[in-house]
């Protein structure tokens, strides 16, 4: 309980001026003195003159004066309301809010996490048709790279693979010949080939000699660039049985690829010089070495890029490599994603716990002892000078077990005041707590993911 610390006058007298004859002081006085706002003035002044009318004839003083139930309620039910209204507000528009966006922000927590637990699914090994999981593939890669690091340890190279690069370029070389088989074919015929009216049966025969001479030489450095490197392969293994006819079909394919590009850069050479009309010899030199490139660089790239394709064995770790390095890095950016999900869920709830949801409970309290305010004018207005008020109303209540938890309701504290119940703070609260225990769920699913290790491929 606490006193009064409003001053009160100590000339009765003067009251004599006032319009009330009872009231210690005016609004003028209130006011200029800045003891309480026009609100709390009335209500309380209003509250003393029913009290004046209630202790009449009793033969009390102002301190022995009681205020009936019915006043008490009269003043501190405006409060309970606005208390009421602003707890309701605080719950809607800060700490409602924030309880859904943890609820969301954790909603996608789960499913990155399903995500990075999902089932990878498999993959097919083209050149034998295996297919494999990750436990799989990782156990394939583990041992085809150990028996490829025995190999290089011994000295050998056939597992080595052309660079990126050329296997990119290699594959599209044997068609860039296509150009110069146009220019090659379009002289002989002589053929507009962007005007094939002018002669059609000429133009058809250019485009299919074209094809078939693109594609031709596409397939022999193809086929020659692979027997090369089976050869290579089972000359690794020791196996000379199988090598010695995988070289005479290279060097068929070889052949037939030294034929054609013989021919092509020929005519391209004689092309070129009947083009020019007394060439210089370094006219003569850029021809030759761009005909020569139509003819044999690009399908040798071709064949390069076959020719060095490594074993089975180090394609089959880069192709497995490749599909595991693929999930793994969609694993970890799902797992990254939890993580930083979880740091964000966690970040709302402090902001919840030690701002928004305080303050909903301060500020509701706070307006619900503010009923004490006119209360205590009430009695300054009839001349008590020993008022005693209650204390501020705790929200926090603890159970024999020692245990603590919100009070059902508040009120401030005067005999007879309604109480305001409080469950929708209770509610939020709970809220919050069935949404940590979910984090918490959430925290140890993402510590049990895992993680898919694999030996990267040399």
């Amino acid at each position: 309980m606490s006193t009064t610390l409003v001053p009160i006058p100590e000339e009765p007298a003067d009251r004599n001026a006032h319009r009330h004859q009872w009231l210690a002081y005016t609004w003028n006085m209130a006011k200029k003195a800045g003891l309480v706002n026009q609100m709390v003035f009335i209500q309380g002044t209003a509250a003393a003159s029913q009290m004046i009318r209630d202790n009449t004839g009793s033969g009390l003083t102002p301190d022995q004066y009681t205020m009936g139930q019915p006043i008490v309620v009269g003043l501190s039910q405006p409060y309970v309301d606005s208390a009421a209204e602003i707890m309701t507000q605080g719950l809607d528009k800060t700490v409602g809010p924030q309880l859904d966006t943890i609820e969301a922000v954790q909603f996608g927590t789960r499913t990155a996490i399903d995500a990075a637990n999902a089932d990878h699914g498999t993959v097919q090994f083209k050149e034998t048709g295996a297919t494999y999981g990750p436990e799989e593939a990782i156990a394939q890669v583990a041992d085809d790279q150990n028996t490829i690091d025995g190999d290089h340890a011994a000295g050998l190279k056939h597992h080595e693979r052309a660079p990126a690069w050329l296997r990119v370029v290699g594959a599209v070389a044997p068609y860039a010949e296509i150009i110069g088989l146009l220019t090659l074919l379009t002289f002989l015929f002589n053929v507009d080939i962007l005007h094939p009216g002018t002669n059609l049966l000429a133009w058809v025969l250019t485009a299919v000699l074209v094809l078939v001479c693109a594609v031709t030489v596409a397939f022999a450095a193809h086929t020659g660039g692979v027997a090369h490197n089976q050869a290579r392969e089972a000359t690794g293994e020791q196996n000379e049985h199988a090598a010695e006819p995988l070289r005479v079909k290279r060097n068929l394919m070889i052949g037939l690829c030294a034929f054609l590009g013989a021919i092509v850069s020929a005519t391209l050479i004689i092309r070129g010089l009947e083009s020019l009309d007394q060439p210089s010899w370094y006219e003569v030199a850029t021809i030759i070495a761009l005909c020569v490139v139509a003819g044999f660089a690009l399908p040798g790239l071709a064949y390069a890029c076959h020719a060095l394709d490594g074993s089975l064995l180090s394609r089959r770790v880069d192709a497995l490599s490749a599909w595991l390095s693929k999930i793994k890095e969609e694993q970890t950016q799902n797992i990254e994603a939890a993580q930083g999900l979880i740091g964000q869920a966690v970040a709302t709830d402090t902001t919840v716990s030690y701002d928004a949801l305080p303050k909903v409970v301060d500020d509701t309290v706070s307006e619900v002892y503010a009923a004490v305010k006119p209360y205590e004018w009430a009695f300054v207005q009839v001349g008590a000078s020993n008022i005693e008020l209650p204390a501020r109303p705790s929200v926090i209540e603890v159970d024999e077990d020692g245990h603590q938890d919100l009070v059902q309701s508040v009120s401030c504290g005067l005999t007879g005041a309604p109480a305001l119940d409080i469950q929708p703070i209770k509610t939020s609260q709970t809220r919050l707590e069935v949404l940590r225990d979910q984090r918490s769920a959430l925290i140890s699913d993402l510590g049990d993911i895992k993680p898919i290790e694999f030996p990267l491929a040399a």
